[in-house]
């Protein structure tokens, strides 16, 4: 028994130096100075600095993502992973959101900037006067000779020939109005067949969505029916550890 105890002491011990060692972070997780420097309001002060400033955020954030991926690969070989991989990702997380504020903060500068110049530029466009372009008046130069206008003498009418209106005789109005019956039931006939393609096509477009519901229903019918089997299945396994005597050694 107390070889056991010494032994587990050891083992433990050896945990929290694999642990301690496993926590010392790299040098991108402790870099403060650019937000020690620029991270009080109003520390940037002018162009040059406020792209400085940007520029090597995001330098430093990249930095940073590569640090935490080999962090998080060599917290797999701690003997308290889990703890390893909080400790790095606090320090990552804690930087990234100071690299972004110094971000926000470099790039409302430069659109302050910019809004400013722009409005300074509007206003000297007003106030400078526009240019007046003379215009320039050519000497008038000799005037063209009128020539006088031909008059053509009046043109002859032309003879108008009276309209002759066709009279039908029976034979042809009987025809005429045997045809238009004829064109009428073509059309009626027509349009009752284009009805019937609309309501055949309304009954299959309705036939094929009930088709569509009802095997969503029976899919949805099937699944629950596998997990009412699983969840039985584990309430199996449930009671079978309970009713063991396993159990309550976890």
């Amino acid at each position: 028994m107390q070889g056991f105890v010494r032994g587990l002491t050891l083992i433990l011990s050896l945990g929290w130096l694999t642990l301690a060692h496993a926590d010392d972070l790299p040098a991108p997780f402790l870099d403060r100075a650019l937000f020690d420097a620029y991270g009080a309001p109003g520390a940037i002060q002018d162009e040059k600095t406020a792209r400085h400033v940007k520029n090597e955020a995001r330098a430093q954030r990249n930095r940073l993502d590569d640090a935490y991926k080999a962090a998080k690969t060599a917290c797999l070989e701690a003997f308290f992973v889990e703890a390893c991989v909080n400790k790095h990702r606090k320090a990552y997380f804690d930087r990234s959101r100071e690299l972004h504020s110094l971000r926000i903060a470099a790039d409302e500068w430069l659109r302050e900037a910019r809004y400013k110049a722009n409005q300074k530029k509007r206003e000297t466009e007003q106030k400078a006067p526009h240019p007046v372009t003379v215009r320039e008046v050519k000497d008038k130069t000799g005037g063209v000779a009128l020539k006088p206008r031909e008059v053509k003498p009046a043109s002859i009418p032309l003879p108008v020939k009276p309209k002759v209106v066709k009279t039908e005789t029976p034979e042809e109005m009987a025809a005429r109005l045997e045809k238009e019956r004829e064109n009428e039931a073509l059309y009626a006939r027509k349009q009752a067949e284009a009805q019937a393609r609309k309501a055949n096509a309304q009954a299959q477009a309705q036939a094929r969505r009930e088709r569509r519901e009802a095997q969503q229903a029976e899919i949805e019918r099937q699944q629950a029916k596998r997990l009412d089997a699983q969840k039985r299945y584990e309430e199996k396994l449930e009671n079978k550890d309970s009713k063991s005597g396993l159990r309550k050694y976890f």
